[in-house]
């Protein structure tokens, strides 16, 4: 080997072993920058602007082309190393297990461990050097991996067994059990598990889970007066209501509350929305997604006759999914309110243990926590507003409830000691 190739030789060595130490010294510099160093950089170097901005989007993508560039620079100059080794000065002087711990001391600490804690030390300067011969090279790199990513998939396809290429689902069962497990170890919080639970749970719900019955919606005639429809819309304040003509299985259209009392120069029925049906059986997520993908966040719930079972909304799926696992929480003065005379406005959510520090004697309910679970068990249902029961000392009125909970009650302190009765009236 000539002294002028040798020169060459080690020159491309050199610069395959810089090359391949900033790879790796920059995966570990990116991966280590904070978010204000994110912005120090992004304003001390506007050029980078668009790279800073594709990390924070897709760090997984630049993750893969520092890889890729550094695996494609480690193969030349391996290559390189050992062309050196056999053809070069030391050819025939050197054990081959010498030259191999060479070899691994050149990729391993020169391209990769001294780099590597260059970077951690200095994160911010060796971003600063790297990323503009970084993002120089990403549309190349970026190429390249896609590239070898189909080639690779349509190899694993081609030697795969058909029966083994689709991965086994993984099972309501075992995903609890992760979120158990996550819970355990303080990976996922409380309430988050619990909310995890519920969209599991939403699996096997359907639309007629989630809705509103008949019986408890509001709809309005289509042979009102429009100063009527006004009346009655004020009064209920909701944002979409049905239409129906005689009777509500024939529901004609919905109105657009807001819209209408902005102009009600025509009869509400003129400016009509067509209404969207669904069947009680379909599945309440594949309906939040039509929800998602459509305008009109309400639909008439029919059963298999064609009838009206009831009306659903994206509130009422996203409120089945909320409303076992977020907590009231808060302060207990907001739950409970003070009013003259031995009279209180509390929320279903108060605790009766502390209802008991403002009432002055104890409410005994074995297994309960709240007043408005208190309630629910003593009528066996969820009671409309004005429902009322009597306990001793204490009478109960419901003020105001939901779908599924109660969520306002007006107590009143009683002089009463007789036994415990439980009355309804709506």
């Amino acid at each position: 080997m000539t002294p002028f190739t040798l020169a060459i030789l080690l020159v491309a060595i050199g610069a395959l072993i810089f090359v391949s130490a900033l790879f790796s010294g920059l995966e570990t510099a990116l991966f280590s920058l904070r978010p204000h160093q994110l912005r120090r950089l992004e304003q001390n170097h506007p050029a980078l602007t668009n790279f800073v901005q594709l990390f924070r989007d897709k760090p997984r993508r630049v993750l893969n082309v520092l890889l890729l560039g550094d695996g494609l620079i480690k193969v030349p100059l391996v290559v390189l190393c050992l062309f050196l080794l056999w053809r070069g000065p030391l050819a025939g002087h050197l054990p081959q297990w010498l030259a191999a711990i060479l070899i691994f001391a050149v990729v391993v600490l020169l391209c990769d461990l001294i780099p590597k804690l260059i970077a951690l030390s200095a994160p911010y300067r060796l971003s600063a050097i790297g990323a503009f011969t970084l993002q120089s090279s990403v549309w190349l790199l970026d190429r390249l991996g896609r590239a070898f990513e189909n080639i690779s998939t349509a190899i694993v396809d081609l030697l795969t067994p058909k029966r083994l290429r689709t991965r086994a689902r993984m099972s309501d069962e075992e995903l609890e059990t992760l979120v158990e497990i996550g819970e355990e170890e303080g990976t996922l919080h409380q309430t988050e598990g619990e909310m995890i639970q519920e969209i599991i749970k939403m699996g096997d719900k359907t639309a007629k889970d989630c809705m509103t019955p008949r019986v408890d919606t509001f709809a309005l005639l289509d042979d009102l007066t429009n100063e009527q429809a006004i009346g009655q819309l004020k009064e209920k304040r909701f944002r979409r209501v049905p239409v129906y003509a005689d009777t509500p299985d024939n529901i004609v259209g919905i109105i657009d509350v807001k819209l209408f009392l902005l102009d009600s120069s025509e009869h509400y029925t003129e400016t009509l929305l067509p209404p969207s049906f669904v069947p009680e059986t379909m599945r309440a997520l594949d309906l939040l997604n039509l929800f998602l993908t459509h305008p009109q966040s309400l639909a008439i719930v029919v059963d298999e006759f064609g009838g009206t079972e009831g009306i659903i909304t994206m509130a009422d799926i996203v409120d089945e999914i909320l409303s076992d696992a977020a907590p009231p929480g808060g302060d207990v003065d907001l739950y409970i309110e003070p009013l003259e005379n031995g009279k209180f406005l509390v929320s279903g959510h108060a605790r009766l243990d502390d209802l008991t520090e403002y009432l002055g004697f104890e409410l005994e309910a074995e297994g309960i926590d709240t007043i408005g679970g208190l309630v629910f068990n003593r009528l066996g249902y969820v009671p409309q507003a004005g429902a009322q029961i009597e306990l001793p000392r204490l009478t109960i009125t419901v003020r105001r409830t939901s779908r599924k909970r109660i969520e306002e009650l007006f107590l009143e302190k009683t002089t009463c000691l007789e036994d415990q009765t439980d009355t309804a009236a709506a």
